[in-house]
């Protein structure tokens, strides 16, 4: 189920983080700001190589994707079924666009923000020093 695997890549990425801390001694706001801005940069480098995946060859993309999260097989139906007829290759294409065009839009935002966090308490440092 793709909801799990999502939810287990969070999972992940809160235990990678929270490792990271404890292994680093920065302040937590700067060590923060820096995990949102890879966590957004992360998002775009895999936004963009599935995209140039999917691009090159569409079909070759769909295949390899059902095998590696369906490997028991029960996503291909005849052409001739209802679904198939229903939502056809074209479809897919549309979906996987719009759905990398959001995740594009997220990775940026993460990366934007996490810039923006870390010049604002880098300033916030800098004041405290002089006063």
């Amino acid at each position: 189920d793709l909801a799990y695997l999502l939810w287990l890549l969070a999972f992940g990425f809160l235990i990678g983080f929270t490792l990271t801390r404890l292994v680093r001694r920065q302040p937590s706001g700067v060590f923060l700001s820096r995990a949102v801005a890879w966590a957004g940069i992360g998002l775009l480098a895999a936004c963009v190589l599935v995209g140039l995946a999917a691009l090159l060859d569409f079909g070759v993309f769909w295949r390899a994707f059902h095998h590696l999260f369906f490997p028991q097989g029960n996503w291909e139906f005849p052409v001739e079924s209802a679904l198939i007829q229903l939502y056809p290759q074209q479809f897919f294409e549309l979906l996987l666009l719009r759905l990398g065009s959001k995740v594009l839009m997220a990775g940026a935002v993460l990366f934007i923000a996490g810039r923006f966090l870390g010049r604002t308490l880098q300033q916030g440092e800098r004041r405290a020093r002089r006063a």
